[in-house]
């Protein structure tokens, strides 16, 4: 029709942040930034938690953010991105572990 179509450099899709470069940037970035704000309220109540409870709820709140179309867009991502999604599930696993930082 008469509808004008604008140019955005990014759209939000099904969750995700996609980038006009199809680069995996802006997806990598907003899963870790989800990923840690949600690790920061799990540490807050981290003395109430079991180990099974911790476990749980890292699967149900944060572990389902890198899984979601994975396979869509990790292939495609840098080194240095793929180092921040290893250090981010690093973290939760020590949470997880109720282990020290390193």
């Amino acid at each position: 029709g008469n509808e004008t179509i604008k140019h955005v450099k990014s759209v939000k899709y099904l969750g995700l942040q996609i980038d006009n470069d199809l680069s995996g940037i802006s997806i990598v970035n907003e899963i870790i930034k989800k990923a840690n704000s949600r690790l920061k309220i799990l540490y807050r109540c981290r003395e109430m938690l079991n180990f099974e409870s911790r476990k749980t709820l890292c699967s149900a709140l944060i572990q389902c953010q890198f899984d979601y179309s994975c396979s869509s867009w990790y292939p495609g991502i840098g080194k240095g991105l793929q180092d921040k999604l290893q250090v981010m599930q690093n973290k939760i696993i020590r949470f997880i572990l109720n282990l020290d930082n390193r």
